[in-house]
Protein backbone atom coordinates (compact mmCIF):
# COMPACT_ATOMS: atom_id res chain seq x y z
CA UNK A 1 0.00 0.00 0.00
CA UNK A 2 1.10 3.67 -0.69
CA UNK A 3 0.45 6.21 1.25
CA UNK A 4 -0.37 10.06 0.09
CA UNK A 5 -0.55 13.02 2.65
CA UNK A 6 -1.79 15.70 0.37
CA UNK A 7 -1.16 18.39 2.76
CA UNK A 8 1.67 19.05 5.27
CA UNK A 9 2.71 22.69 6.48
CA UNK A 10 6.15 21.07 8.08
CA UNK A 11 8.57 22.28 5.47
CA UNK A 12 7.52 25.83 6.40
CA UNK A 13 7.29 25.48 10.02
CA UNK A 14 10.69 23.40 10.30
CA UNK A 15 12.72 26.29 7.92
CA UNK A 16 11.35 29.56 9.81
CA UNK A 17 12.69 27.45 13.26
CA UNK A 18 15.77 26.27 12.07
CA UNK A 19 14.14 22.31 12.76
CA UNK A 20 14.86 19.42 10.58
CA UNK A 21 12.49 17.62 8.33
CA UNK A 22 14.11 14.47 9.80
CA UNK A 23 13.31 14.70 13.43
CA UNK A 24 10.63 17.71 14.61
CA UNK A 25 7.86 17.55 16.64
CA UNK A 26 5.43 19.17 13.99
CA UNK A 27 3.01 16.65 12.73
CA UNK A 28 5.46 15.15 10.00
CA UNK A 29 8.63 14.11 9.71
CA UNK A 30 11.02 12.32 8.11
CA UNK A 31 12.24 9.25 10.50
CA UNK A 32 8.59 8.61 11.60
CA UNK A 33 7.56 8.24 7.95
CA UNK A 34 10.24 5.80 7.20
CA UNK A 35 8.45 3.37 9.32
CA UNK A 36 6.03 3.19 6.07
CA UNK A 37 7.91 1.69 3.37
CA UNK A 38 5.69 3.46 0.79
CA UNK A 39 4.76 7.04 1.54
CA UNK A 40 4.22 10.03 -0.65
CA UNK A 41 4.40 13.84 1.38
CA UNK A 42 2.76 17.01 -0.23
CA UNK A 43 4.95 20.01 1.42
CA UNK A 44 3.37 23.30 1.28
CA UNK A 45 5.25 26.00 1.04
CA UNK A 46 3.12 27.91 3.06
CA UNK A 47 3.24 31.84 3.78
CA UNK A 48 0.68 33.35 5.85
CA UNK A 49 -0.56 36.77 4.32
CA UNK A 50 -2.29 37.58 7.62
CA UNK A 51 1.25 37.64 8.48
CA UNK A 52 3.53 38.32 5.90
CA UNK A 53 3.17 39.30 2.51
CA UNK A 54 4.25 35.91 0.52
CA UNK A 55 7.17 36.59 -2.11
CA UNK A 56 8.54 34.61 -4.62
CA UNK A 57 12.30 34.70 -3.08
CA UNK A 58 10.83 33.33 0.43
CA UNK A 59 9.12 30.67 -1.34
CA UNK A 60 12.21 29.78 -3.12
CA UNK A 61 13.95 29.74 0.32
CA UNK A 62 11.34 27.17 1.48
CA UNK A 63 12.16 24.89 -1.07
CA UNK A 64 15.81 25.49 -0.57
CA UNK A 65 15.42 24.21 2.61
CA UNK A 66 13.67 20.89 0.74
CA UNK A 67 16.81 20.68 -1.22
CA UNK A 68 19.49 21.14 1.40
CA UNK A 69 16.99 17.99 3.22
CA UNK A 70 17.76 15.55 0.39
CA UNK A 71 21.18 15.92 -0.28
CA UNK A 72 22.02 15.08 3.56
CA UNK A 73 19.13 12.10 3.69
CA UNK A 74 19.49 9.58 1.47
CA UNK A 75 16.43 8.32 2.90
CA UNK A 76 14.62 11.45 1.56
CA UNK A 77 13.80 12.22 -2.04
CA UNK A 78 12.12 15.41 -3.61
CA UNK A 79 10.16 13.56 -6.49
CA UNK A 80 9.71 15.61 -9.94
CA UNK A 81 8.03 12.67 -11.96
CA UNK A 82 5.86 10.04 -11.96
CA UNK A 83 9.60 7.76 -12.72
CA UNK A 84 10.78 9.62 -9.43
CA UNK A 85 8.07 8.64 -7.29
CA UNK A 86 8.10 5.23 -8.84
CA UNK A 87 12.08 4.92 -8.15
CA UNK A 88 11.61 6.48 -4.70
CA UNK A 89 9.10 4.27 -3.75
CA UNK A 90 11.13 0.92 -4.98
CA UNK A 91 14.23 2.10 -3.16
CA UNK A 92 12.05 2.57 0.24
CA UNK A 93 12.66 6.48 0.44
CA UNK A 94 10.29 9.08 1.87
CA UNK A 95 9.04 10.65 -1.15
CA UNK A 96 8.83 14.84 -1.20
CA UNK A 97 6.28 16.48 -3.67
CA UNK A 98 6.59 20.33 -3.86
CA UNK A 99 3.29 22.45 -3.26
CA UNK A 100 2.95 25.88 -3.34
CA UNK A 101 0.03 27.18 -1.28
CA UNK A 102 -1.32 30.10 -2.38
CA UNK A 103 -0.66 31.48 -5.89
CA UNK A 104 0.35 34.83 -4.22
CA UNK A 105 4.12 34.20 -4.43
CA UNK A 106 4.08 34.07 -8.38
CA UNK A 107 3.88 37.62 -7.62
CA UNK A 108 1.52 37.39 -11.33
CA UNK A 109 4.59 36.40 -13.37
CA UNK A 110 4.74 33.80 -15.76
CA UNK A 111 8.54 33.79 -15.45
CA UNK A 112 8.15 33.11 -11.56
CA UNK A 113 5.80 29.88 -12.40
CA UNK A 114 7.97 28.43 -15.16
CA UNK A 115 10.80 29.14 -12.07
CA UNK A 116 8.89 27.29 -9.38
CA UNK A 117 8.19 24.17 -12.22
CA UNK A 118 12.29 24.22 -12.78
CA UNK A 119 12.75 24.01 -8.64
CA UNK A 120 10.31 20.69 -8.88
CA UNK A 121 6.85 22.18 -7.55
CA UNK A 122 4.22 20.19 -8.99
CA UNK A 123 0.91 21.52 -7.49
CA UNK A 124 -0.45 24.97 -6.63
CA UNK A 125 -3.08 25.60 -4.52
CA UNK A 126 -4.07 28.20 -6.52
CA UNK A 127 -5.88 30.73 -3.46
CA UNK A 128 -5.61 30.65 0.33
CA UNK A 129 -8.92 31.89 1.24
CA UNK A 130 -8.50 35.51 -0.27
CA UNK A 131 -8.46 37.14 -3.60
CA UNK A 132 -4.63 37.14 -5.20
CA UNK A 133 -3.34 37.65 -8.90
CA UNK A 134 -4.66 33.92 -9.53
CA UNK A 135 -8.63 34.26 -7.88
CA UNK A 136 -10.30 34.84 -5.78
CA UNK A 137 -10.46 32.88 -2.34
CA UNK A 138 -13.29 31.80 -0.52
CA UNK A 139 -13.41 34.43 2.49
CA UNK A 140 -12.35 37.58 0.29
CA UNK A 141 -15.03 40.29 0.03
CA UNK A 142 -15.39 39.92 -3.64
CA UNK A 143 -16.16 37.06 -5.73
CA UNK A 144 -14.62 37.88 -9.69
CA UNK A 145 -13.21 34.45 -9.68
CA UNK A 146 -10.29 33.40 -12.05
CA UNK A 147 -8.44 36.35 -13.03
CA UNK A 148 -6.49 36.95 -16.98
CA UNK A 149 -3.33 35.57 -15.53
CA UNK A 150 -4.92 32.98 -13.33
CA UNK A 151 -6.24 31.16 -16.45
CA UNK A 152 -3.29 31.32 -18.41
CA UNK A 153 -1.44 30.05 -15.28
CA UNK A 154 -4.26 27.02 -14.92
CA UNK A 155 -3.76 26.23 -18.45
CA UNK A 156 0.57 26.64 -18.50
CA UNK A 157 0.06 24.17 -15.39
CA UNK A 158 -2.10 21.29 -16.81
CA UNK A 159 0.07 21.82 -19.61
CA UNK A 160 3.07 21.33 -17.91
CA UNK A 161 2.15 18.14 -15.49
CA UNK A 162 1.69 20.26 -12.46
CA UNK A 163 -1.91 19.60 -10.26
CA UNK A 164 -3.54 22.24 -9.57
CA UNK A 165 -5.28 22.50 -5.74
CA UNK A 166 -8.69 24.57 -5.64
CA UNK A 167 -8.67 24.42 -2.25
CA UNK A 168 -9.46 27.58 -0.58
CA UNK A 169 -10.77 28.87 -4.06
CA UNK A 170 -14.32 30.38 -3.64
CA UNK A 171 -16.92 29.22 -5.95
CA UNK A 172 -16.72 31.12 -8.61
CA UNK A 173 -12.72 30.20 -9.15
CA UNK A 174 -13.75 26.92 -8.79
CA UNK A 175 -16.30 27.03 -11.58
CA UNK A 176 -13.83 29.26 -13.50
CA UNK A 177 -11.38 26.55 -13.12
CA UNK A 178 -13.47 23.99 -14.29
CA UNK A 179 -14.72 25.29 -17.21
CA UNK A 180 -11.42 25.79 -18.87
CA UNK A 181 -10.17 22.63 -17.13
CA UNK A 182 -8.87 19.35 -19.76
CA UNK A 183 -7.31 17.30 -16.78
CA UNK A 184 -8.54 16.95 -13.54
CA UNK A 185 -7.83 19.34 -10.40
CA UNK A 186 -7.51 18.34 -6.31
CA UNK A 187 -9.13 19.93 -3.88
Amino acid sequence: MIIVDAHCDTLTKAADTGTSLSVNSFHWDINRTKRNARFIQVLAVFQDPDKVKPTFSRAMAYIREAEREEEQNPSFRVCRSFPELEDGIRNKQVCGLLSLEGGDCLEGKQENLEAFYKAGVRLITLTWNYANQLGTGVEADHSSGLTSFGRDTVRWMQDNGMLVDISHADEKTFWDCMEISKKPVIA
